[in-house]
């Protein structure tokens, strides 16, 4: 997270070439520390979060050119602001919304190299994601595997499964005809299932030996791409597998 008042104040010290006291060089190294919101503190509460009195902070801010803390706080306030764009916003929201794997699931995917084979399958953007799986596997080590992408391919790879064996399922939606197919073919085969969509409860998800919920976000457009969820979660597995 940035520390805005840290910044704010040390750009000022910078761009004066201050030089501070012992004092001062305590308050400034406890202001990075603590991540204090300058704009949200009135002079009693920044004094007590600094451990200092209220003189003390009166003092440094008239150090760095201000009348008071007052003035101080009203410019930290109408300084310039980075403008945060509606795809920043979506991913912050698809990162703060992910939950973290129970125990069950930890241990499920720390089991991935028992599997004689792990397929990967999807189809249109959760196809290449399949592709992706395969490859960021490979890196971690397991190299036992294949992915599809195609109708026809997926019911050759799946029907090639049995219980030895993890199918991974990716989609959005958990109601892609073409691939829920395959998941039949490998259910009926005995293959471990791993299902990865948005939809708790979808067709995808009711078929699954285990599954993980892709995190919410909103209505797909240009500005996010359907593929970050989802290798999100690739990353979160690879590493679980990994620790």
């Amino acid at each position: 997270m940035t520390n805005h008042t840290y910044n704010f104040i040390m750009d000022i010290v910078s761009s004066k070439n201050l030089s501070l006291s012992k004092s001062e060089n305590i308050i400034v190294n406890k202001l990075k520390t603590l991540n204090i919101d300058l704009e949200a503190s009135n002079i009693s509460s920044f004094s007590k979060s600094l451990d200092v009195s209220n003189s003390t902070v009166t003092r440094f801010a008239q150090k760095l050119g201000f009348d008071g803390f007052s003035e101080l706080k009203f410019k930290y306030s109408q300084r310039p602001r980075a403008k945060i764009s509606k795809t920043q916003e979506i991913y912050k929201l698809i990162l703060d919304s992910l939950k973290d794997l129970d125990e069950d699931m930890v241990n499920f995917i720390k089991s991935f190299s028992s599997f004689e084979k792990i397929a990967v399958i999807g189809i249109g953007s959760s196809g290449l994601a399949a592709n992706e799986f395969v490859y960021k596997f490979g890196e971690v080590g397991l190299h036992n595997t294949d992915y599809a992408k195609e109708p026809y391919s997926i019911d050759l790879l799946t029907k090639s499964l049995d219980s030895k064996d993890l199918l991974i399922a990716i989609s959005l939606t958990g109601e892609n005809l073409n691939l829920l197919e395959g998941v039949h073919f490998a259910k009926e085969r005995k293959a471990s299932i791993l299902a990865i969509s948005k939809e708790e409860g979808s067709s995808l998800d009711r078929l699954a030996d285990k599954a993980i919920l892709i995190p919410p976000y909103p209505s797909y457009s240009y500005t996010i791409s359907k593929l970050f969820p989802v290798t999100l979660v690739l990353d979160l597995i690879c590493e679980v597998y990994l620790s």
